[in-house]
């Protein structure tokens, strides 16, 4: 379902970092649970679903991992994983798998508060084989995280899924 693959980025993200100080420090502040809810869209096209999710996570100097789940519509269950290494400086790379088993890649920046990234999709969502996905964390006991393409009617930009989460 398409709904799934719009959460698809935010559910697991491991990353693994080198040990400058503000990366490390940026990433030893996500460790913890969470949780919190948001909305997701089945296509770019479609209305808006609630969803909830919770997380776990844990951070070490130079790595975070984070296991989600989210539920939609009361019988929608969805965990994914993926994997993002620390390239040179605030750059990023990496792969995720999806519900269908494909992986994806990611690759983008860490800009202040948020992580940047460009996602192409295993398989096409909404036309195309590209998204965004963002990591915001606007202060330490909050963080969203949002995907992010393109409409195949109107070409516009499509926010797909947004999740606010709160420390626990």
């Amino acid at each position: 379902m398409k709904l799934v693959l719009a959460l698809v980025p935010a559910l697991v993200i491991s990353v693994s970092l080198p040990a400058a100080a503000e990366d490390t420090a940026f990433i030893e502040g996500l460790s913890g649970s969470w949780a919190g809810e948001g909305t997701a869209r089945r296509t770019a096209d479609s209305d808006p679903v609630g969803v909830n999710c919770q997380f776990t996570s844990s951070a070490e100097a130079q790595s975070f991992s984070l296991d989600g789940t989210c539920r939609a519509m009361a019988i929608i269950r969805q965990n994914v994983s993926a994997q993002l290494t620390n390239t040179s400086g605030t750059s990023y790379e990496g792969i995720y798998t999806g519900p269908r088993g494909g992986q994806s890649a990611l690759s983008g920046a860490r800009n202040g508060n948020t992580l940047d990234l460009q996602v192409a999709w295993a398989q096409e969502v909404n036309g195309d084989s590209e998204a965004r996905m963002q990591v915001e964390v606007p202060d330490p006991d909050s963080m969203i995280i949002r995907t992010i393409d393109t409409s195949p009617t109107t070409g516009a930009e499509v926010v797909t899924s947004e999740i606010s989460l709160s420390r626990q």
